[in-house]
């Protein structure tokens, strides 16, 4: 369940928007606006969605990748393994990772059902370029779980979400426990046909990031 909770942050988080709180200064708000959007554009085309997974899948790739940094996500999750990989090892391993996520997160969007969700005051990040978003989702029972985005402003005024927080369980820190792991067992080629081929959960880290 909070695997699944932190998919559906992690993409409520990133949807497209063309106008101007896509440039804003403030992280917050950008995540506020995002959030405003797709969740409605979700609420209207729910029955669609539902009946047609190419086009939630489509929604996913039009409105959520482009504002995922996956190579900072992907250097972040495979550690020392990114450095020994080959360049087309990396392209392989960022358009499969890229793949089996649009997967997970399709059908996550979909479990949201119109719970409040309180973006709050940015702080500070892991590093020194990076800034952090607290948010709050009230589940119907009315327990809150807590969410944290990192983000960071390219050269080009965009910013770029490359790792979620729930309940201090990192996004980024589950993966690569998850990866890395397989990349030991089975190699860098070997682990790509799995994302290739397969769903890989987000597993519970060792180490938690508050």
């Amino acid at each position: 369940m909070r695997a699944i909770l932190a998919l559906l942050l992690f993409c409520l988080a990133l949807p497209a928007m063309a106008q101007d709180p896509l440039k804003t200064d403030n992280p917050s708000q950008f995540i506020q606006s995002l959030m405003d959007q797709v969740l409605a554009k979700v609420k209207a085309e729910r029955p669609r969605l539902q009946q047609d997974r190419q086009a939630l899948r489509q929604l996913v790739s039009d409105n959520i990748l482009p504002h995922a940094d996956f190579r900072t996500t992907s250097k972040l999750v495979m550690g020392p393994f990114w450095n020994q990989a080959s360049e087309a090892q990396k392209t392989a391993f960022l358009n499969e990772f890229e793949n089996m996520l649009m997967r997970t997160y399709a059908e996550g969007l979909l479990s949201y059902e119109d719970q409040p969700i309180r973006v709050m005051r940015p702080t500070g990040g892991y590093f020194d370029w990076d800034k952090a978003v607290p948010t709050e989702i009230v589940l119907k029972d009315g327990k809150p779980i807590q969410a944290k985005y990192y983000l960071y402003r390219n050269p080009q005024g965009e910013w770029k979400v490359y790792d979620v927080v729930v309940e201090n369980i990192s996004f980024i820190m589950s993966y690569r426990n998850v990866l890395q792991e397989d990349a030991r067992r089975l190699g860098l080629d070997g682990l790509i046909e799995k994302m290739r081929t397969q769903t890989i959960p987000i597993a519970k880290p060792n180490v938690q990031k508050s």
